[in-house]
């Protein structure tokens, strides 16, 4: 569960460790805050809109999960945004 309440309680109702996950990450905190802090503040301006522009990327990714499997959405998300520049 990773320290995550709401994964701990899938995992008791499921009875196994065993499932599919897809992660959003919310990265470290930059300030000096606990993680506990970092996760339940506001987001920043610059936080939000930088959250903003990942949704339609973690949809995507959510499409490929269900519509696909694992393994494909898994290499979706490996092979980067499509509108990366390289």
């Amino acid at each position: 569960a990773g320290g995550h309440n709401g994964v701990a309680d899938v995992i008791a109702a499921l009875g196994t460790k065993q499932f599919a996950r897809l992660r959003f990450g919310i990265g470290r905190p930059p300030d000096g805050r606990t993680i506990t802090e970092h996760v339940l503040a506001r987001f920043t301006p610059d936080e939000r809109h930088q959250v903003e522009g990942e949704f339609d990327r973690a949809l995507e990714l959510m499409e490929a999960f269900v519509g696909q499997g694992i393994e494909a959405a898994m290499n979706q998300a490996a092979a980067g945004p499509r509108d990366a520049v390289e």
